[in-house]
């Protein structure tokens, strides 16, 4: 029994990457079987524990904070149904815990994550040549929101690379995949328009450059920064990559913002709009926030008072995760937020510099998971939706795991 909830704890560890971005709600469906079969393994196996350490205390404990809070929000604040949908999504962290403790119990081996990241690599290129080409939607998509499709690719581009070091082999058409699974990320998200997840990229080549500065020649660290710098110039300038019209667009959109009397109803125009309704949010409840889920209808009376315009009410967020919770739940939110970013990102770090390739490659692939995170919450509210709440937990669960198993089967050899 053991045995097969093993094989089955690696096969859902490779679906949650690997089926994110085409298959409809696939990370989140992957990251629940992985969650039954972590309670059912936990109960059949009672027998067997594990100890864990404090800062793997902390970060379970973080993770259960950071839905209480949530909790305590919606409850203080009426307990509406409107929050009731994202109570629910703030209520999967929980579930991430059980899963942290079977992981360490039953030692899975990383290669699985990483086949799974680069398999959802190449499937988010394929998934965006289907949906931008055979039908001619516009922006690639996949399964998902443009956005959110291509902020995944991209991370799951970055991860495969900087996880290469798990399969150490010589062949070449092996240790070539993950670069091909970087560049087919990257198309990805491209191809997607998400312009919002492109700030991303230059601190996510610097965590991989920083993970390995050390090994370049002098010469080779100056082509490096040539690169990191003068790509992003040729990709504005070549049109067939769609970039620099994006960008032409956001910069129009925030011109005609500006100069107009009425809210432009762009994307960036209400996008700025909602931030404005956060700020004045945040103003009248610094402390504890309007409450989660009240959003939209904090938004709806300030239009009626004519503090912003109409279309700052038109989503339940405020299109940047740290506005967002800064309005709903608080200086406190924000706290807890930010806490749930770094605390795991420290994590990582600390093990960024490990002799080991194993832990070094989790670690980098984790920093980069966090980072891309962070920035895209800048102009995203990814903690209130289901697949990159999946994404996020599971990676950050299943990859301290891998760390800490590796670390202790060093200590007890």
């Amino acid at each position: 029994m053991k045995c097969i909830l093993a094989r089955l704890t690696e096969l859902f560890m490779f679906a949650v990457p690997a089926s994110a971005v085409w298959l409809g709600h696939g990370a989140s469906g992957s990251a629940i079987l992985l969650l039954i079969v972590s309670l059912c393994g936990l109960v059949l196996l009672r027998n067997e524990s594990v100890v864990l350490n404090r800062n793997e205390n902390i970060l379970l404990s973080l993770f259960m904070l950071f839905f209480l809070y949530s909790f305590f929000s919606w409850w203080l604040h009426g307990m509406e149904d409107s929050g009731l949908k994202q109570i629910g999504k703030h209520f999967s962290f929980i579930f991430f815990i059980p899963i942290y403790y079977w992981l360490r119990r039953i030692r899975p081996r990383a290669d699985y994550l990483y086949y799974g990241v680069v398999a959802g690599s190449f499937f988010s290129f394929l998934s965006a040549i289907f949906s931008d080409q055979t039908f001619g939607f516009g922006r690639a998509h996949g399964a998902l929101h443009p956005i959110l499709f291509g902020n995944i690719a991209l991370i799951l581009g970055f991860m495969s690379f900087a996880m290469k070091d798990i399969i150490n082999s010589k062949v070449m058409i092996l240790r070539l995949i993950p670069v091909a699974a970087l560049i087919l990320g990257v198309m990805a998200s491209v191809m997607s328009g998400s312009r919002g997840g492109w700030v991303a990229i230059p601190s996510l080549v610097v965590v991989l450059l920083a993970s390995r500065w050390g090994v370049f020649s002098a010469r080779s660290k100056v082509i490096v920064l040539l690169l990191v710098f003068v790509f992003p110039v040729i990709a504005y300038l070549v049109p067939a990559t769609g970039i620099g019209s994006r960008m032409d667009e956001a910069v129009s959109d925030i011109d005609t913002y500006i100069k107009a009397d009425e809210v432009v109803h762009t994307s960036l125009g209400i996008r700025l709009e909602s931030w404005k309704a956060a700020y004045f949010m945040v103003i009248d409840n610094p402390l504890l926030g309007v409450g989660l889920g009240r959003f939209q209808e904090e938004a709806s009376i300030l239009i009626g008072e004519g503090v912003v315009h109409q279309g700052a009410d038109q989503f339940n967020h405020s299109h940047n995760d740290y506005l967002s919770q800064l309005a709903v739940n608080g200086l406190i939110g924000l706290f807890l937020l930010i806490l749930m970013f770094v605390y795991p990102l420290k994590q990582f770090y600390n093990n960024f510099f490990s002799t080991d390739d194993e832990i070094k490659a989790l670690a980098v692939a984790g920093a980069c998971l966090i980072v891309a995170f962070m920035q895209y919450s800048l102009s995203e509210t990814l903690m209130i939706r289901s697949t990159s709440i999946s994404i996020y937990g599971t990676f950050v669960i299943v990859l301290l795991a891998l760390i800490n198993n590796k670390k202790q089967s060093q200590v007890r050899s």
